[in-house]
């Protein structure tokens, strides 16, 4: 488990969303749904493995990065957690944004930002991004 106290419900959110981010900024919900999807029910005995695996190996990168991954790994082993994590990666595939968090204690809902109108896009076409941008087609 990890090394320190127990991992919150906030963290895990936190953590998931981090993950959904990353995956997202590369470009590859669809790819990582079916993942999570097809993995879901060996994700325990999979975290185990990492954790007996990788966790003595991110020790030569730092204590911060072995913590770092056993958090990940610890988050990821719960099948309610992936199901979460899958979850966000539909809403990101369908509305290409990450999901509003659900626990809100750092946000600011009495201060309204305002928005200006989307500027008129130009004629580049549809911006791709992950590894989309590299596709001459």
């Amino acid at each position: 488990m990890y090394l320190g106290d127990e991992i919150g419900p906030e963290e895990a959110e936190a953590l998931l969303r981090e993950i959904a981010k990353r995956i997202w900024d590369y470009g590859m919900e669809t790819a990582a749904i079916m993942f999570l999807e097809t993995s879901k029910p060996i994700a325990f005995i999979g975290a185990q493995m990492g954790q007996a695996v990788l966790l003595p190996l991110l020790n030569f990168a730092g204590d911060v990065q072995m913590e770092r991954g056993d958090k990940y790994l610890s988050v990821v082993q719960s099948k309610d957690n992936l199901e979460k994590l899958i979850q966000m990666l539909e809403y990101i595939a369908i509305h290409e944004k990450l999901p509003e968090p659900e626990f809100s204690e750092n946000r600011k809902e009495d201060q309204e930002v305002e928005t200006s109108p989307d500027p008129e896009p130009e004629d580049k076409g549809e911006e791709r991004k992950g590894w989309k941008r590299f596709l001459p087609f």
